[in-house]
């Protein structure tokens, strides 16, 4: 093949290439754009008698269908489209996206500063204080007292008693200031 014949071949192609390529051009063209809202729509679970949301039931209402997925889609809409579509059986509800940076406030909002106090945090109560009193155990390791008169700044003292074998048989809720050391004998007198 010489270069003349190359060159005239890759011309053909190319010229191939752009006449398929225009009936997709043409067709893109005749389709108005749409203005409005980026919304999401979820879908309720299908069921017997409530019709599918179809793209024409989206592109009847002057919107346009931009992806699908399992029981969403992403669409946009002009404004007053979306009560119509919300009026659809198979939609569950419909959320505005909001997409690209967040909306600017407003410059009065903007003039507001805080003052220094505001950053630093404060406390405004004071954390609740609870104390037992102390513990006070006999030889055998069983309590017998909790709460020493003056201890918690309560006059409130529980005292307990235990038989023979460690249980639990006597507890004494009182308002003394002292208290006496139980007897290391037993109830036998040992």
């Amino acid at each position: 093949m010489t270069g003349h014949t190359m060159h005239f071949s890759t011309i053909i192609v190319l010229a191939l290439i752009l006449v398929l390529s225009m009936p997709a051009v043409v067709i893109a063209q005749d389709t108005p754009p749409v203005t409005g809202e980026r919304y999401l729509v979820v879908l309720n679970p299908p069921k017997n008698n409530v019709p599918e949301l179809t793209d024409n039931d989206i592109t009847a209402v002057g919107g346009r269908v931009e992806y699908k997925v399992s029981g969403r889609v992403d669409v946009t809409l002009p404004a007053d489209a979306v009560a119509a579509l919300r009026k659809q059986g198979r939609v569950k509800y419909i959320q505005k996206a909001s997409l690209g940076p967040p909306p600017v406030p407003a410059a009065s909002i903007l003039r507001l500063k805080p003052s220094a106090a505001s950053l630093h945090p404060t406390t405004e109560a004071t954390p609740p204080t609870w104390r037992s009193g102390t513990y006070l155990y006999d030889t055998s390791g069983n309590i017998y007292a909790i709460g020493i008169a003056g201890d918690t700044g309560s006059p409130v003292q529980h005292r307990y008693a235990y038989d023979e074998v460690s249980r639990l048989n006597v507890t004494i809720r009182s308002l003394c200031h002292r208290l006496p050391r139980p007897s290391t004998t037993t109830p036998t007198g040992t």
